[in-house]
C-alpha cells in the first residue's frame, strides 16, 4: 500500500514539476507572444479535458502570481470564469462572473472588471433581448477603447461579438465597424484563439450590404484558417458562403463548386440546417443550368427538412421560393411567397425593435457628453483660483463647445442612417408589391396568349387570376405597415396634409401617399382594388376639392407639403 501511495505522489511531483516548468517556458517569453503561449497551451487542454485543464491553469496562475506577471494572472483569471460559465444557469452563471468581477475590482484591474461586465451583459442580451444589456455592452467597449484591453483575445471576441449584435439588428454600419476591429488583431491566424468567425461575421455583412468582393475576400480569409485548422465542418459553412455570395452576384459558374462541396460537407458532418440553407440555391443554379429534375431533388431536400420553428429558416425559404417561382412562371405560388415573405419580415421586425439601437446609441452618447461637461466644469471651478483662471476657462469653454458639436454631429449621423434604413424598408415594401402586380400581369398575358382563360368566370384559370389579383390589394393590416414606414421616412407627413386639407378621406390620403412615393397610376390601381380609370377620376375630383390651380399637380403638392 505504501508504495502505491510512495507511486501517486512521485507521479503527483512529476505532474507539478511538469506544470511549473510550462509556466516557467511561458513565462519566459516576452510580450505579447506570452499571451498567446498561454492561450493556445490552455485551449489545448480544454479540448481534451475541462476538468483538468482548469486544475492545470490553476497551477500555472499560482507560478504567475509569485512571479507577479500580471498579464498572464489577468488573463488566467479571465480563462477561468469563462470555462466555469459555460452551459451553467443563468443565476449560478451570474454569480460567477460576480465573484469574478469583484475579484478584479480588489485587485484594481478596471480592464479585467468591464470585459467580465461585457461578457454577464452579453449573456443577458442573448436570453432576453434587453435594451440595458446592450447599453451595458456599448459602454464597457467604450471603456475599453480608451483604457485598452488586458489581452488581444478579448478584445477580438468582444469586438465580434458587439458587432454580431448589430449586424443582428441590421444596423450594418455599426456592424462593420466593429467587426473590422475584430478581424484587425495582432493574434497570429494560426492561434487556436485567432477568432475566424469574426472574418465570417464580417463576411455576412457585406453580403447583406451587396459588397460581395469584400464578403468573397473576407470568406477566404476564414476559409483559409479553417483549412490551416482541419475543421472540416466549418469548412463546408465558409465554401458556402462564398458560393451564396458568388450566387447573389450573379456568377452562377463560380458559385456551383462552392455550394456543391458545402451541401456534401453538411450532409457528411449532419449538420442539416447548412444542408438546407444550400439546397435551395442549388436548386435556382440548376433550374438557370436547364437541369429541372436536378432542382426539384433539391426543392424536396429542403421542404423535407426545413425547421419551421426558426423563424429566420422560414425567411430564407420563402425568399428562395419567391425566386424559384418566378423563374418556372408559377405566378400564383410566387404571389403567396411574396406575400409569406413580408409577413415573416414584418414577424422580425416586431421582435428585434429597430427603435431600440437608436436610443442605446443616443443614450450612452448623451450619458458620454454629460460626464464629460461635468468633469470640464470641476476642472473650471479650480482652475478659477489659479493666476491663469481666465484663460484656461476661455479654453475649457472652447472644448465644452467643441464636444457639443460633436455630438450635434453624432446626432445627425444616427439619424441619416437611421433614415437610410427607413427608407430602404419602405422601398423594400412598395416594390415587393409592385413585383406581385407584374407577376400577376405576367401570368394574365401568359394565359391569354394560351387562349386558356374561358369566357366562364367560374373557370379554374379565371378564378386563379380573380385570387391574385385580390392578393395584391392592401389590407389593413397592409396598411398600417405602410404607414409606420412612410411615417419614418415621412414624418408627419400626413398629419400636415389632414391639418391643411381636414376633408379628405382616409382612400384620398392613401392615394396621396402613394402619389408622394412616386408609384405609377396602373400600380395604385392594383394596390388600392380599384380600375386606372378610376385612378384618374379619384385624381380629378381631388384637384377640385382642395382647389388646385390648373397649371398645379398633385406631385408638386405632395412635395410641397
Amino acid at each position: 500500500m505504501r508504495g502505491i501511495l510512495g507511486s501517486i505522489a512521485i507521479c503527483c511531483l512529476c505532474l507539478s514539476g511538469k506544470l511549473s516548468a510550462q509556466a516557467d517556458s511561458i513565462l519566459a517569453l516576452p510580450s505579447p507572444q506570452r499571451l498567446f503561449a498561454l492561450y493556445d497551451w490552455h485551449h489545448a487542454l480544454l479540448a481534451k479535458d475541462s476538468a483538468i485543464a482548469i486544475q492545470h491553469l490553476v497551477t500555472a496562475n499560482a507560478v504567475f502570481v509569485k512571479q507577479k506577471a500580471v498579464d498572464l494572472q489577468k488573463m488566467a483569471h479571465i480563462e477561468l470564469a469563462l470555462d466555469q460559465v459555460q452551459h451553467r444557469r443563468a443565476d449560478i452563471r451570474n454569480a460567477i462572473l460576480d465573484d469574478a468581477i469583484d475579484f478584479a475590482r480588489k485587485n484594481k484591474w478596471a480592464d479585467v472588471s468591464a470585459e467580465l461586465e461585457y461578457v454577464k451583459a452579453s449573456f443577458q442580451f442573448w436570453e432576453d433581448n434587453s435594451t440595458g444589456a446592450i447599453e451595458t455592452m456599448v459602454e464597457k467597449i467604450d471603456f475599453l477603447e480608451k483604457n485598452g484591453f488586458s489581452n488581444p483575445y478579448i478584445r477580438m471576441a468582444h469586438y465580434s461579438g458587439l458587432g454580431y449584435t448589430f449586424f443582428t439588428y441590421a444596423d450594418y454600419t455599426l456592424a462593420i465597424r466593429y467587426m473590422r476591429k475584430a478581424v484587425d488583431s495582432e493574434i497570429p491566424h494560426e492561434s487556436a484563439g485567432f477568432e475566424f468567425g469574426a472574418f465570417n461575421n464580417l463576411g455576412l455583412v457585406y453580403t447583406k450590404t451587396q459588397q460581395y468582393d469584400s464578403a468573397i475576400y473576407c470568406f477566404q480569409q476564414a476559409l483559409d484558417i479553417v483549412q490551416l485548422r482541419k475543421l472540416e465542418a466549418w469548412e463546408g459553412v465558409l465554401m458556402g458562403n462564398i458560393g451564396n455570395a458568388y450566387y447573389k452576384k450573379g456568377d452562377h459558374a463560380s458559385a456551383l463548386p462552392y455550394l456543391e462541396a458545402d451541401f456534401q460537407l453538411s450532409i457528411a458532418h449532419n449538420i442539416i440546417g447548412s444542408a438546407v440553407n444550400v439546397s435551395m440555391m442549388l436548386a435556382n443554379v440548376e433550374l438557370a443550368r436547364g437541369n429541372i429534375d436536378k432542382s426539384r431533388e433539391y426543392i424536396k431536400f429542403n421542404r423535407d427538412n426545413i425547421d419551421t420553428n426558426i423563424l429566420g429558416c422560414n425567411i430564407i425559404y420563402a425568399e428562395n421560393m419567391y425566386a424559384y417561382s418566378k423563374r418556372i412562371q408559377d405566378y400564383r405560388a410566387a404571389v403567396a411567397y411574396a406575400d409569406t415573405l413580408q409577413r415573416y419580415t414584418a414577424r422580425q421586425e416586431k421582435i428585434f425593435n429597430k427603435e431600440l439601437l437608436d436610443k442605446v446609441r443616443m443614450r450612452e452618447q448623451a450619458a458620454r457628453y454629460s460626464k464629460d461637461v461635468e468633469l470640464l466644469k470641476a476642472a473650471k471651478k479650480r482652475q478659477i483660483l489659479l493666476r491663469n483662471g481666465l484663460f484656461i476657462i476661455f479654453m475649457l469653454t472652447g472644448i465644452v463647445a467643441l464636444l457639443l458639436v460633436k455630438r450635434i454631429e453624432y446626432i445627425r449621423r444616427v439619424h441619416k442612417e437611421k433614415m437610410a434604413k427607413a427608407e430602404a424598408d419602405l422601398n423594400w415594401f412598395t416594390k415587393s408589391l409592385i413585383e406581385k402586380n407584374e407577376l400577376i400581369q405576367s401570368f394574365r398575358d401568359k394565359q391569354e396568349q394560351s387562349g386558356q382563360v374561358a369566357s366562364d368566370p367560374s373557370h379554374e384559370k379565371s378564378v386563379s387570376i380573380s385570387e391574385l389579383t385580390h392578393a395584391t390589394i392592401l389590407t389593413e393590416d397592409d396598411w398600417k405597415r405602410f404607414r409606420l414606414l412612410f411615417d419614418e421616412v415621412y414624418p408627419g407627413f400626413l398629419v400636415r396634409l389632414k391639418d391643411k386639407f381636414n376633408d379628405l378621406t382616409p382612400s384620398e390620403l392613401r392615394l396621396l401617399a402613394l402619389t408622394k412615393l412616386r408609384i405609377e397610376p396602373k400600380d395604385m390601381a392594383d394596390m388600392l382594388g380599384i380600375s386606372t380609370d378610376s385612378i384618374k377620376k379619384t385624381r380629378y375630383r381631388l384637384r377640385k376639392k382642395i382647389n388646385l390651380p390648373e397649371e398645379g399637380t398633385l406631385d408638386e403638392l405632395v412635395r410641397l407639403v
